[in-house]
């Protein structure tokens, strides 16, 4: 069988992939949207936003604010976002970490 009803949206997927420097400043993200474009970036990543409705913050802004940007752009609570930041020494591959709503 195929997928081919027409009624239904197909699965849009947003992956992004972090390339870690030997030093932060090295660090690059790369965020692969379902259309197949690729934006390449230094900074706070927010996902499920569009290109033109992405954060402009400094590498060094503070979570508190990156947050509450993101859901100013997102017109989301805060509370209701899964927020994860980058943990350049985790003892797994695993190099995210989720933080909680509080």
């Amino acid at each position: 069988k195929t997928f081919a009803r027409i009624d239904v949206k197909p699965y849009q997927v947003q992956v992004t992939v972090a390339e870690l420097g030997l030093v932060p400043s090295e660090d690059r993200f790369y965020t692969i949207d379902f259309d197949g474009s690729v934006r390449a970036g230094t900074g706070p990543i927010l996902m499920g936003a569009t290109g033109e409705n992405s954060l402009d913050l400094p590498n060094n802004a503070p979570v508190s604010e990156v947050v509450r940007a993101a859901a100013h752009v997102l017109d989301v609570e805060p509370a209701n976002l899964e927020v994860g930041l980058l943990n350049r020494h985790a003892s797994t591959r695993r190099h995210f970490r989720r933080l909680d709503a509080a």
